[in-house]
């Protein structure tokens, strides 16, 4: 089996919780699906390579709580390391697609965009977040202070974890605000822009009459750019999205129209490197217009 499968995430499993997603998969109607044969390239196609995957990575065995914790600690590390498989997707993974164990929980890229930082790194990650604040956004997909679900993201939250249990969701949360904080991923001040009285324009014509000049937006209806994640995450890839594409209703905050027709590749790098610089924003501007290119698809 190939871990995009993430059994080496479910072995930590209970028996009765496997035997329970068992008995439910049993009771859905069978349909009729013509399976595609394997389009992988080579050495990818070679199925037994995953024996050699499976030595390094995969460690068999149920999840063990951890006495000196929580009932609760315990029930969210069970979650988040076992069927919610986050560190799947937000820990930076090898060549041989291994996670970096070292690393885990600090962000990763996945299908062009950026799983963000879940430890409580003050700069990039969780550590402003309250237990409540993490648990809301698990809900709904939106989070006090302007905070909304993206991409894969909101897939996730509208197809699993917006179904949990408030009871659930709180031990999550308990469990994600434990991860210590990873400095590593502090990208440095600014690199000087000569450019920046032309991107400051750039932005107040096309996004200061929302989210304000100063980058605070309007709470409840704008989100703020300043200090926002999805803005000052080290892998760009979200925020050139958002411009692109825009963002559909979260929870009270209206949508927002995407500006791909509107903007060049190069006036959308030069807004994304605008406002992860700008407010105490400390983001690298490392956006082009070729890796805006790229994300467009062309």
């Amino acid at each position: 089996m190939y871990p995009a499968m993430p059994y080496d995430f479910y072995t930590r499993i209970t028996r009765e919780d496997s035997d329970a997603i068992y008995a439910y998969l049993r009771t859905l109607a069978p349909v009729v699906n013509a399976v595609n044969i394997n389009q992988l390239r080579f050495p990818f196609n070679q199925r037994w390579s995953m024996a050699v995957w499976r030595e390094l990575y995969f460690t068999e065995g149920t999840f063990k709580p951890d006495p000196s914790k929580s009932a609760s600690w315990n029930r969210g590390a069970y979650l988040v390391e076992g069927l919610g498989h986050c560190s799947s997707c937000h820990s930076p993974r090898n060549a041989l697609g291994g996670i970096e164990q070292d690393k885990a929980y600090t962000g990763a890229s996945i299908d062009g965009w950026f799983a963000l930082n879940l430890s409580s790194n003050l700069h990039t990650g969780l550590g402003r977040w309250s237990a409540a604040d993490i648990a809301t956004y698990l809900k709904t997909g939106a989070a006090p202070g302007g905070i909304s679900a993206l991409g894969p993201m909101a897939e996730v939250v509208r197809n699993s974890t917006s179904n949990l249990s408030d009871a659930d969701l709180a031990a999550m949360a308990e469990y994600l605000k434990s991860i210590p904080p990873n400095s590593s991923l502090r990208t440095g001040k600014p690199v000087p822009d000569p450019a920046r009285a032309q991107a400051a324009t750039l932005y107040m014509d096309h996004c200061g009459a929302c989210h304000q000049a100063g980058g605070r937006g309007m709470p409840n209806v704008f989100p703020p750019l300043a200090g926002n994640p999805v803005v000052i995450a080290p892998d760009a890839a979200n925020i050139v999205k958002v411009v692109l594409g825009g963002v559909p209703a979260q929870g009270k905050y209206i949508p927002m129209p995407g500006f791909a027709s509107v903007l060049t590749d190069q006036q959308i790098a030069t807004l994304a490197n605008y406002v992860r610089t700008s407010w105490g924003n400390q983001a690298a501007a490392d956006v082009t217009a070729g890796s805006v290119a790229k994300l467009r698809g062309r």
